[in-house]
């Protein structure tokens, strides 16, 4: 009876394969054609091969047995644990984890050592954070107040010190990312055959499946293979005749939202198998990203045509499409499983073929699965047909702008102060950023606030505003009028004195003059740079038809969008009716 339950039927296909158990199997294929002679009669026969199967039935009971007894004893210590354990956890990007330390390493010469962090000062550039070595007894890190090693409570070492004497404490805001209790019975791996008693600090994240299906783990419908290493050498072939060879930063890729058929790098077949030797992927197959932090993007695309992936790229289809639909598999994958949930929580995590082989899934029969197919594909073309609609409304907007812009009849310079109002934003300090605050504020991105503060730096919000990113990828935004915002250090800012330009137009024009001068990460588009810049201008009747127009078209934009972002949740719902 124990054979039913899926833990069981592990042990049993482990241990009746075995060293032991093939050794037993070996004497009873041996007695089986051992001939009768003398006194080995059919008889004797029959019951050394009876003994022989009863001694390899025990042999696997015995040995299921040793270790859940070993399972249950663990199990009732670390249950009978009061005290929770508590958990630091560091955050994963080097940059963060460096002001976590309060410390950096540095080797430049005659400058080696420890170098200690002081007060932050803006979130954007940590280069400015690092002391003078002042001593440890400036140094700022979330960990412990050198100045107070026993009672400052928003330290984690205050945490430490009353977990050890008992005293579970509610984890403050400032801390939640960094501190984590956990019971140490779950941090036992109880559901493996082989309990190594490992106590597990990145504690995973059970996810129920509810269906009224049977559920089969993955490894036993799909083949689950990692991508292959793409070396520099063989990159830079852009023929599309040839196979693709996808990276994760394909799938950003205009056109690969769902099926990727698009590569920024092409290989010929020969080299892939001959050279690369490259694992070549069939149509159907689903991919996503298996290491660093785009796992938490929880990207899943499916591919259009045979490809090879790379090595921070993970394959898995289906062992037999008459169990399990491509498509079924694919949209279950897509809707029910978050890449974060089986991704390991070390730094960087990552997500293994062994790890994702144990995961379950619900087995529909076929009529059902080809349902749930049918009724997605719907849904998809609906997205497709957005997508189309966006892409062209876009090139009727990109057309516009190339309109007006052959009606360009004045020339104005950025730094003419009579026109134009160019300054930059201000740096902040960490600790004056706070979620429940109301004022965004902008840095280099100038599309999505990295902060919200509770200050002001601009006073007047009764103009709208043309923002650019001062040193990272190049840029442009609009702020419309009456919304108040704080830009950093990193956000310039212009303002426009004049009825004769509307600041969407030059928001248009400034983008391109940008882009004609290089600004980027290396190559920072300081004021003095921007100032230096000049505008060709057409006549305000003009703009206004333009930008009235493209206005409409961007609306229709946003509509579009908002029926692509809601396709997921409708195949959500379209998997749980079924389930």
């Amino acid at each position: 009876t124990l054979e039913k339950y899926d833990i069981f039927k592990e042990y049993f296909k482990s241990f009746y394969t075995d060293t032991v158990a093939k050794d037993i199997k070996k004497r009873i294929d041996k007695a089986t054609n051992k001939p009768l002679k003398g006194k080995y009669t059919q008889e004797t026969k029959d019951q050394e091969i009876k003994d022989l199967k009863e001694r390899l039935k025990k042999y696997v009971f015995d040995s299921v047995c040793k270790i859940e007894k070993d399972k249950l004893k663990y199990f009732m210590l670390a249950l009978n644990n009061p005290q929770p354990v508590l958990i630091i956890k560091s955050p994963d990007d080097n940059k963060a984890n460096k002001q976590f330390l309060g410390y950096e390493w540095s080797s430049a010469k005659g400058n080696e050592g420890i170098k200690y962090i002081g007060t932050s000062t803006s979130k954007d550039d940590e280069d400015n954070n690092l002391s003078n070595n002042k001593g440890i007894k400036s140094i700022k890190t979330p960990l412990f107040d050198p100045n107070d090693l026993s009672g400052n409570t928003d330290k984690i070492n205050y945490y430490i010190r009353q977990n050890y004497n008992g005293h579970q404490l509610e984890i403050s805001n400032d801390l939640q990312d960094n501190l984590i209790y956990v019971n140490l019975v779950d941090m036992l791996d109880f559901s493996r055959i082989d309990f190594n008693k490992a106590i597990k600090t990145s504690v995973e994240k059970k996810v129920e499946i509810e269906s009224k299906y049977p559920l089969v783990k993955l490894g036993d419908i799909c083949y689950i293979k990692g991508g292959d290493t793409f070396k520099e050498f063989y990159q830079g072939n852009t023929n599309p005749k040839d196979i693709p060879f996808f990276k994760v930063g394909d799938m950003n890729t205009i056109g690969n939202e769902i099926v990727m058929t698009k590569a920024n790098n092409y290989v010929d077949e020969k080299t892939l198998t001959n050279t690369i030797k490259a694992t070549i992927f069939e149509i159907n197959t689903i991919i996503f990203p298996k290491v660093g932090m785009a796992i938490n993007t929880n990207k899943k695309r499916i591919l259009g045509r045979k490809a090879a992936i790379d090595n921070n790229t993970m394959a898995l289809w289906s062992k037999d499409n008459n169990k399990i639909l491509p498509l079924y598999l694919y949209s279950y994958f897509l809707t029910n499983i978050n890449l974060s949930d089986i991704a390991s929580k070390s730094n960087p995590p990552s997500i293994s073929a062994s790890n994702l082989s144990e995961f379950k899934i619900p087995l529909l029969p076929l009529d059902i699965q080809q349902q749930i197919v049918s009724e997605c594909e719907k849904v998809d073309y609906e997205y497709n047909t957005n997508k189309a609609s966006i892409d062209d409304l876009q090139t009727k907007i990109n057309d516009i702008y190339k309109d007006i812009d052959s009606k360009s009849i004045t020339t104005i310079k950025l730094s003419d102060k009579s026109i134009f109002d160019v300054s930059i934003g201000r740096r902040i300090l960490n600790s004056e950023v706070n979620p429940n605050y109301d004022i965004p504020v902008y840095s280099a991105n100038v599309f999505e606030p990295f902060g919200m503060i509770n200050k002001l730096l601009i006073k007047d919000f009764s103009k709208d505003s043309v923002v650019w990113g001062i040193d990272g990828d190049w840029m442009v935004n609009v702020i419309k009028a009456n919304k108040s915002f704080y830009p950093t250090d990193h956000c310039g800012v212009l303002r426009i004195k004049t009825d004769d330009i509307l600041p969407k137009y030059l928001a248009h024009l400034l983008e391109m003059e940008g882009l004609k001068a290089g600004f980027k990460r290396s190559y920072r588009a300081s004021i003095d740079r921007i100032e230096s810049l000049s505008v060709n201008v057409a006549p305000i009747d003009e703009q206004r038809k333009a930008i009235s127009k493209i206005e409409q078209y961007e609306a229709q934009i946003v509509a579009a969008k908002a029926v692509m972002s809601d396709c997921a949740e409708r195949k959500k719902k379209i998997m749980d009716k079924y389930l």
